[in-house]
């Protein structure tokens, strides 16, 4: 669970990752990779299915960017190279992988 965080950026996540899962999805998963020597950034968004199988994403690129720029802004918070937020869509869970876990 995502500790230590205040309850309005909590549901800012939840709600922003809520918007960018796919119809039918049973989980969603955003992730921010950060390369230092490159001075790059990556972000991946995966939605899956009630058997955790990861689902095809075919929207096109206006329908995406619209889901992903409030999921990389509420990124720029986090201060760890890389890191995974997942909102369970049933029990409403909000669950952060990261090797520094403070906010």
């Amino acid at each position: 669970m995502m500790k230590n965080l205040p309850i309005e950026i909590h549901e800012r996540w939840k709600a922003a990752l809520q918007r960018a899962a796919l119809e039918g999805a049973r989980s969603v998963e955003f992730s921010k990779f950060t390369d230092a020597a490159s001075n790059s950034v990556s972000y991946s968004l995966v939605s899956y299915d009630h058997k955790l199988n990861r689902m095809p994403d075919a929207r096109d690129y206006d329908l995406l960017k619209a889901v992903m720029v409030p999921l990389e802004k509420l990124s720029e918070d986090r201060s760890e190279n890389a890191f995974t937020v997942t909102l369970n869509l049933d029990s409403g869970r909000l669950e952060l992988e990261s090797n520094n876990q403070q906010f």
